[in-house]
């Protein structure tokens, strides 16, 4: 019989490259990919930076491994998420476009959202105002269709937090950064290696106990708090600080009371100790779908009618002070010149002793409302930070 031909050598194109098992028609090359200069950096991830640049004419976000002398791990990771993201598909998952797989330019091109981060959205202090609470609701329910997505095809995030999730120029919330993110080869599956970011990252997968796709709800639960309260988590603690309050002490969050209950329910649900009595996104979905649109407010704020204060002075302030810290030692002075708000309805941060010159945390600005003697009705609001 005839020898068996031997197989073709590879082509030019294939030399070098580095071979994931992806459909080679998802090959993007790096030529193609017109940056600014300098480039626009967008963000960090992982094991790189992501650029906006442009490619057949659209604008797109690429992920770039910076250090081109790559570790094996910053291999495994890249490679790990080139693999994920080429067998995603679905509208709240960033659409991986192609990859460049020519050392040293390894790059990840993926869809440009336009609104940039959900963390950055949340806590931008240049915002006039907070994104609606029906616009949070929405994003809350569009992340969680992405991990009821990626749960079904047995698919553990394991970094989902408010950086992760990105919002297009149509305002629907896309998970991505799929670096850490693992299949579900058995009923639960166990890894030292990245813990995702710890804020948000579950007791279990903390103390590197096996875990399943119950540690995504537990990040979750710390997202859906995030869009509730309007403030990042733990914030002032460190990583160590965390990892023991929430592994060993049980820690979570504060829930405000002024949370909606229903809301403040399924929040504790999500993170509860036990991964087995997390639900699922499928029942997080429909919790999430029966709320009321305007359930997710924002903690500590209270709406007052204008028409029955007599004069509100927006007084601006040089420096950013402390929670607590009086704000002058004398009644601020009233300013004719001062522009009175015309807005019918004014979200201001409750005093929590009356007649106290007293700072609250708010989500973009920062408020004081003090009752003087000669003026009780009077509301002085400080805008900080400026």
């Amino acid at each position: 019989a005839e020898a068996a031909a031997p197989p073709p050598p590879p082509s030019p194109k294939d030399e070098g490259s580095l071979h994931i098992g992806v459909r080679t028609n998802w090959e993007i090359g790096y030529e193609s990919l017109t940056f600014a200069s300098p480039k626009v950096r967008m963000g960090s991830g992982g094991y790189g930076e992501v650029f906006k640049a442009k490619w057949n004419g659209i604008t797109v976000a690429v992920k770039e491994l910076l250090d081109k002398n790559p570790s094996d791990d910053q291999i495994r990771e890249f490679k790990q998420e080139v693999a994920t993201l080429s067998h995603l598909r679905h509208p709240s998952i960033v659409l991986w476009m192609g990859c460049t797989l020519h050392p040293p330019n390894l790059a990840i091109v993926m869809e440009f959202c336009a609104g940039g981060s959900l963390g950055r959205l949340l806590h931008n202090t240049r915002a006039s105002s907070p994104p609606a609470p029906s616009v949070r609701l929405k994003w809350a329910v569009s992340i969680a269709e992405g991990m009821k997505y990626l749960h079904s095809i047995d698919m553990i995030h394991r970094d989902l937090n408010s950086n992760n999730v990105l919002v297009d120029k149509r305002g629907q919330a896309k998970v991505c950064d799929f670096g850490l993110a693992r299949v579900r080869m058995s009923t639960q599956c166990r890894t030292s290696r990245g813990r995702g970011t710890t804020f948000y990252t579950a007791p279990e997968v903390i103390r590197c106990q096996p875990h399943s796709e119950s540690c995504d709800v537990f990040s979750f639960g710390v997202v859906l708090w995030e869009l509730s309260v309007l403030q990042r988590p733990w914030e002032g603690y460190s990583d160590y600080q965390v990892m023991y309050q929430v592994s060993e002490r049980g820690g979570r969050p504060e829930i405000p009371g002024t949370v909606h209950a229903d809301l403040a329910e399924l929040i504790a649900a999500c993170w509860a100790e036990d991964p087995s009595a997390r639900p699922d996104f499928d029942h997080i979905l429909g919790e999430l779908q029966a709320l009321p649109p305007d359930v997710v407010q924002g903690a500590h704020a209270e709406v007052l009618e204008l028409h029955a204060v007599p004069q509100v002075v927006v007084q601006p302030v040089a420096q950013d002070l402390p929670h607590g810290q009086d704000l002058h030692p004398e009644p601020p002075q009233r300013r004719p010149e001062a522009p009175v708000l015309g807005l019918r309805r004014l979200q201001v941060h409750r005093a929590l002793v009356e007649g106290a010159r007293r700072v609250q945390r708010a989500h973009h600005f920062r408020y004081a409302r003090r009752a003087h003697d000669d003026d009780p009705g009077e509301v002085v609001l400080v805008r900080l930070g400026e």
